[in-house]
Protein backbone atom coordinates (compact mmCIF):
# COMPACT_ATOMS: atom_id res chain seq x y z
CA UNK A 1 0.00 0.00 0.00
CA UNK A 2 3.22 2.35 0.32
CA UNK A 3 3.45 2.92 -3.25
CA UNK A 4 0.03 3.74 -3.66
CA UNK A 5 -0.71 5.32 -6.85
CA UNK A 6 -2.55 8.29 -7.59
CA UNK A 7 -5.12 6.43 -9.32
CA UNK A 8 -5.34 4.73 -5.49
CA UNK A 9 -5.56 7.71 -4.01
CA UNK A 10 -8.36 8.72 -5.91
CA UNK A 11 -9.87 5.87 -5.73
CA UNK A 12 -10.10 5.50 -1.96
CA UNK A 13 -11.36 8.58 -1.54
CA UNK A 14 -14.09 8.60 -3.84
CA UNK A 15 -14.97 5.43 -1.70
CA UNK A 16 -14.86 7.77 1.30
CA UNK A 17 -17.18 10.01 -0.70
CA UNK A 18 -19.44 7.16 -2.09
CA UNK A 19 -19.99 5.80 1.96
CA UNK A 20 -20.89 9.19 3.02
CA UNK A 21 -23.72 9.44 0.32
CA UNK A 22 -25.07 5.83 1.05
CA UNK A 23 -25.10 6.82 4.91
CA UNK A 24 -22.19 4.39 6.04
CA UNK A 25 -20.01 6.92 8.01
CA UNK A 26 -17.76 4.03 10.00
CA UNK A 27 -16.33 2.24 7.12
CA UNK A 28 -14.15 5.31 5.78
CA UNK A 29 -13.08 6.03 9.05
CA UNK A 30 -12.45 2.46 10.93
CA UNK A 31 -10.64 1.67 6.97
CA UNK A 32 -8.94 4.95 6.69
CA UNK A 33 -8.52 7.20 9.23
CA UNK A 34 -5.72 7.92 11.55
CA UNK A 35 -6.20 8.33 15.59
CA UNK A 36 -5.61 11.84 15.00
CA UNK A 37 -8.17 13.06 12.42
CA UNK A 38 -9.89 16.16 11.89
CA UNK A 39 -12.72 17.59 9.60
CA UNK A 40 -12.83 20.92 9.28
CA UNK A 41 -15.65 22.92 7.66
CA UNK A 42 -15.75 25.97 6.52
CA UNK A 43 -19.05 27.48 7.70
CA UNK A 44 -21.42 29.67 5.49
CA UNK A 45 -20.12 32.78 7.87
CA UNK A 46 -16.36 32.08 7.30
CA UNK A 47 -15.75 30.53 10.64
CA UNK A 48 -14.24 27.24 10.21
CA UNK A 49 -15.24 23.96 12.43
CA UNK A 50 -13.09 21.97 13.44
CA UNK A 51 -13.83 18.72 15.33
CA UNK A 52 -12.45 14.81 15.31
CA UNK A 53 -13.74 12.05 13.48
CA UNK A 54 -15.94 10.94 16.42
CA UNK A 55 -17.89 14.36 16.35
CA UNK A 56 -17.92 14.21 12.75
CA UNK A 57 -19.51 11.35 11.95
CA UNK A 58 -22.15 12.45 14.88
CA UNK A 59 -22.50 16.32 12.82
CA UNK A 60 -22.78 13.99 9.64
CA UNK A 61 -26.07 11.74 10.60
CA UNK A 62 -27.74 14.68 12.36
CA UNK A 63 -27.38 16.49 9.36
CA UNK A 64 -28.67 13.33 7.44
CA UNK A 65 -30.83 12.79 9.42
CA UNK A 66 -32.40 16.15 10.86
CA UNK A 67 -31.79 18.30 8.47
CA UNK A 68 -31.17 16.51 4.82
CA UNK A 69 -32.73 13.31 4.31
CA UNK A 70 -32.60 13.37 0.00
CA UNK A 71 -29.25 14.88 0.06
CA UNK A 72 -26.66 13.52 -1.84
CA UNK A 73 -23.46 14.49 -3.70
CA UNK A 74 -22.20 14.04 -7.33
CA UNK A 75 -18.17 14.13 -8.32
CA UNK A 76 -17.76 16.51 -10.86
CA UNK A 77 -14.08 16.65 -10.76
CA UNK A 78 -10.83 15.25 -8.72
CA UNK A 79 -7.28 15.89 -8.70
CA UNK A 80 -4.78 14.40 -6.86
CA UNK A 81 -1.54 16.02 -6.18
CA UNK A 82 1.64 13.76 -4.19
CA UNK A 83 4.50 14.31 -2.17
CA UNK A 84 6.99 11.55 -1.97
CA UNK A 85 9.10 13.91 0.07
CA UNK A 86 7.30 15.28 2.64
CA UNK A 87 5.26 11.62 2.29
CA UNK A 88 1.50 13.43 2.10
CA UNK A 89 -0.79 13.27 -0.84
CA UNK A 90 -3.69 15.56 -0.90
CA UNK A 91 -7.04 14.70 -2.64
CA UNK A 92 -9.27 17.75 -4.18
CA UNK A 93 -12.90 16.69 -5.12
CA UNK A 94 -15.11 18.62 -6.13
CA UNK A 95 -18.98 17.90 -5.71
CA UNK A 96 -22.68 19.06 -6.65
CA UNK A 97 -24.66 18.76 -3.27
CA UNK A 98 -28.44 17.98 -3.95
CA UNK A 99 -31.32 18.29 -1.99
CA UNK A 100 -29.54 20.15 0.70
CA UNK A 101 -31.30 21.77 3.97
CA UNK A 102 -31.58 24.89 2.07
CA UNK A 103 -33.45 23.27 -0.70
CA UNK A 104 -30.76 24.70 -3.11
CA UNK A 105 -28.05 23.51 -5.56
CA UNK A 106 -24.61 23.52 -3.77
CA UNK A 107 -21.45 23.17 -4.94
CA UNK A 108 -18.54 21.97 -2.50
CA UNK A 109 -14.63 21.22 -2.78
CA UNK A 110 -13.59 18.72 -0.37
CA UNK A 111 -9.68 18.23 0.24
CA UNK A 112 -8.94 15.08 1.82
CA UNK A 113 -5.69 14.80 2.77
CA UNK A 114 -3.33 11.32 3.38
CA UNK A 115 0.22 10.60 4.60
CA UNK A 116 2.18 7.67 4.82
CA UNK A 117 2.98 6.04 7.98
CA UNK A 118 4.15 2.86 9.32
CA UNK A 119 1.44 0.51 10.49
CA UNK A 120 1.42 -1.46 13.45
CA UNK A 121 2.63 -4.26 11.45
CA UNK A 122 5.92 -2.11 10.27
CA UNK A 123 4.71 -1.66 6.89
CA UNK A 124 4.29 1.83 5.12
CA UNK A 125 0.41 2.54 4.63
CA UNK A 126 -1.21 5.84 3.80
CA UNK A 127 -3.97 6.93 6.25
CA UNK A 128 -6.50 9.32 5.53
CA UNK A 129 -6.27 12.32 8.41
CA UNK A 130 -7.36 15.58 7.85
CA UNK A 131 -10.63 16.55 5.65
CA UNK A 132 -11.51 19.93 4.64
CA UNK A 133 -14.45 21.05 2.98
CA UNK A 134 -16.63 24.21 2.10
CA UNK A 135 -19.15 24.59 -0.07
CA UNK A 136 -21.23 28.15 -1.44
CA UNK A 137 -24.51 28.78 -2.95
CA UNK A 138 -26.01 31.93 -4.85
CA UNK A 139 -27.38 34.64 -2.74
CA UNK A 140 -30.91 33.91 -3.16
CA UNK A 141 -33.97 36.21 -4.37
CA UNK A 142 -35.51 38.09 -1.93
CA UNK A 143 -39.25 36.45 -2.33
CA UNK A 144 -40.95 40.11 -1.06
Amino acid sequence: MATATKDDLKHWTLEIVNSINTRDLLTPVSRYASPDYSYENTEDDGSILKVNASDMMRLRDMYFKNLSPDVFADVKSTEVHIDWHLRSATVWVGLVVHNDARGVLRERMNIFYWRLEKGADGREKWVWWKEHTSAGFAPQADAG
